[in-house]
C-alpha cells in the first residue's frame, strides 16, 4: 500500500543540519539544582544522524539547543561545565582565522593548547579532547570510554559529586563529558570572568576522578540498559547489523560507542580506572579555548589548572581493516514498519573523495529538498523517512542510504533507490543541485560557528582527527571548488555494488488470531 504523504516531525534548526563532522553529542550533565536523570540534550553537527539520548544534570548548561529527532549512531554522553585557559611555555603557531586569531602552544608538561580569541564576545568555551573511543578500545571492552565518561563527574580526590554540583552552581556553569567513535571529550562554557575558576574545576574532574564503587555499579547498570534499549529502535537495529557486517568482528567500529551488553558486563571498575589513566595524559589530550580571553590569560589559567596532568603515551588506534565485501541480510523484527539500509566503503577524513561525498550526502539526503526525499517520498510515496549519511571518521568510514517505510513497499523502494544511485554514478548531480547544496552547506557552516562553544569544538575536533583548526575553512573551500566531473567520479568509485552491505528489516508476520 502507498504511504500517505505527510510532513515529517517538527524539528529544531539543528535537527535538520547537514554538517561536516557527522557527530551527535549524546549528553550527560551535572547540575547543582537538578540532580536527577534527564533525557539528555543532543547537538548535531553537519550530518543529520538520529540521536540517542541519556543523561543526568549538574550545573546550568550554557548555549545548548534542545533537539528532537531519531536515535543517533554517535552515542555520546554529556556532562557539561566550562572554560579552560592556560599558562603555556612556548607559542608554536599563530594564524588569523574565521572567528578570531588562533594561537597554538604547549604547557610545560607538553599538553597542546589551541587558543582562539574572539573579542567582544563575553563567553569563554573550553573543550578537552582525548584520543579514545571505539577506535582505541581493547578488543572485548567496547563501551569502556562511554562508561568512563559517565563517571568522571561522580567524585574526585578533592570533591564529592555533590560538591562538584554545588561548585558548578556557584559560578553558573555545567560540565559535559562525551564519548564518540574517535575521541572522548569534556567541555564547558562560562563568562569571561569565571574562565580561570571553571578551568580549575574542569581539571579536577578530568585529572582526579575516583570512580566510587556505588556510582560505578549504577552507571554500569545504566549502560547495560542503554545497550539493550538499542533493540527497541528500528534505526539502531539496522545500523548495528550494518556495522557488524560492514566492519567485521575484529574492527573497533563494529560495535556501538555505548558498547554491547556482552562487552559492558565484562568491564570492571579496575578496567575503568586503568582506561582513564591511559586516556587523560598530557601527551594524549588537546585543549581548545575560545572566547573573550587573551592568549596570556589563557596560558596562565591553563598552566595553573592542567599543568599537573600526568604524562603518558599517545594512544594508537586498534588496527583492522573493514571487511569490504558484498553482503545482504534480511531479518524480521517486532516493529510495525520496515527499514532498508545500503552502505558503501568511503574515505576517512581528508582523503581523496571526502569533500565530494560530503556534497553528495547534502544533495541527496539531509533535507526535504534532497533528491531522495523528493523522489521516494514526495513523488512516489514510498517512504516515511529517507536520508544519506556520511559521518566523518578517523579510520574506515562508510556512506549510508536508509529508508523507513511500509513493508509492502520494500521491493519497489529498493529498486528506486538503486535507480537514483545509478543515475548519480552515470550522470552525476545536476548543476542546480550542486550550486544549491554548496549554498546550503556554506550557510549551515556559518550558523554552526556563531558561538564560542562551537568554535572550540571544531578547533579540537579537526585536531584530534589528525588535521588542525585551519582544516575547517579548507574543507569549506574544497567543497565550494568541486565540479560536476569530480563529484561523478567519486560516486562511481565509492558506490560500488561489489562492496555494498544491504540490511532489510521487516515486521514479524502475525496470525489473524493475534
Amino acid at each position: 500500500m502507498a504511504v500517505r504523504r505527510r510532513k515529517g516531525p517538527r524539528q529544531s534548526v539543528y535537527a535538520r543540519i547537514l554538517e561536516y563532522s557527522g557527530q551527535c553529542r549524546h549528553t550527560r550533565e551535572i547540575s547543582g539544582r537538578n540532580r536527577r536523570r534527564n533525557g539528555g540534550r543532543c547537538q548535531e553537527f553537519y550530518e543529520r544522524i538520529p540521536c540517542r539520548r541519556r543523561g543526568s544534570l549538574v550545573g546550568r548548561r550554557a548555549g545548548t539547543q534542545k533537539m528532537t529527532g531519531r536515535e543517533t549512531k554517535s552515542a555520546k554522553l554529556k556532562i557539561s561545565t566550562v572554560a579552560i585557559a592556560a599558562f603555556a611555555s612556548v607559542v608554536i603557531h599563530t594564524t588569523a582565522s574565521h572567528g578570531g586569531e588562533v594561537n597554538t602552544f604547549q604547557l610545560k608538561n607538553g599538553l597542546k593548547v589551541i587558543h582562539r580569541q574572539i573579542p567582544r564576545h563575553p563567553v569563554v568555551a573550553i573543550s578537552v579532547f582525548a584520543r579514545s573511543g571505539a577506535l582505541y578500545e581493547p578488543k572485548g571492552k567496547s563501551g569502556i570510554t562511554y562508561l568512563t565518561q559517565s563517571l568522571v563527574t561522580k567524585g574526585t580526590k578533592n570533591r564529592t559529586a555533590a560538591q562538584i554540583a554545588d561548585d558548578c552552581e556557584k559560578i553558573g556553569i555545567s560540565i559535559s563529558a562525551s564519548a564518540d567513535k574517535d575521541y572522548a571529550m569534556v567541555d564547558s562554557a562560562s563568562s569571561s570572568e569565571q574562565a580561570a575558576e571553571t578551568a580549575a574545576l574542569m581539571a579536577d574532574v578530568i585529572i582526579n576522578p575516583i570512580f566510587p564503587k556505588e556510582e560505578f555499579d549504577k552507571e554500569k547498570t545504566a549502560a547495560i540498559a542503554a545497550a539493550r534499549s538499542r533493540k527497541d529502535r528500528i534505526f539502531t537495529v539496522a545500523d548495528d547489523l550494518s556495522d557488524e557486517i560492514f566492519y567485521g568482528d575484529a574492527h573497533p567500529y563494529s560495535a556501538p560507542e555505548t558498547g554491547t551488553e556482552k562487552s559492558i558486563v565484562k568491564i570492571s571498575r579496575g578496567d575503568v580506572i586503568k582506561w582513564h589513566a591511559r586516556t587523560y595524559t598530557s601527551d594524549n589530550m588537546v585543549i581548545t579555548v575560545a572566547g573573550d580571553i587573551s592568549a596570556d590569560d589563557a596560558r596562565a589559567a591553563m598552566e595553573r589548572s592542567f599543568g599537573g596532568a600526568p604524562s603518558g603515551r599517545v594512544m594508537k588506534p586498534s588496527k583492522s581493516a573493514a571487511a569490504k565485501k558484498k553482503s545482504a541480510l534480511s531479518e524480521k523484527h517486532d516493529f510495525r514498519q520496515a527499514f532498508l539500509m545500503l552502505s558503501y566503503p568511503a574515505p576517512r577524513v581528508g582523503e581523496a573523495g571526502y569533500a565530494e561525498l560530503k556534497l553528495i550526502a547534502g544533495a541527496l539526503g539531509s533535507r526535504m529538498s534532497g533528491r531522495l526525499f523528493r523522489e521516494l517520498r514526495e513523488k512516489l510515496s514510498l517512504a516515511y523517512e529517507v536520508n544519506a549519511l556520511y559521518p566523518t571518521r578517523a579510520s574506515d568510514a562508510k556512506f549510508t542510504f536508509y529508508i523507513g517505510l511500509d513493508a509492502a513497499n520494500v521491493e519497489t523502494a529498493r529498486r528506486q533507490l538503486r535507480r537514483i544511485i545509478s543515475e548519480v554514478k552515470e550522470n552525476g548531480l545536476f548543476d542546480d543541485e550542486i550550486a544549491e547544496t554548496k549554498r546550503y552547506l556554506a550557510g549551515i557552516r556559518k550558523l554552526q560557528r556563531q558561538t564560542a562553544a562551537r568554535r572550540a569544538f571544531y578547533d579540537g575536533f579537526w585536531t584530534i582527527m589528525g588535521k588542525d583548526p585551519s582544516y575547517d575553512e579548507k574543507l569549506s573551500s574544497d567543497i565550494d571548488a568541486l565540479g560536476k566531473d569530480s563529484i561523478q567520479a567519486a560516486a562511481r568509485k565509492y558506490f560500488d555494488e561489489a562492496d555494498e552491505v544491504e540490511i532489510i528489516i521487516t515486521p514479524v508476520e502475525k496470525s489473524r488470531t493475534q
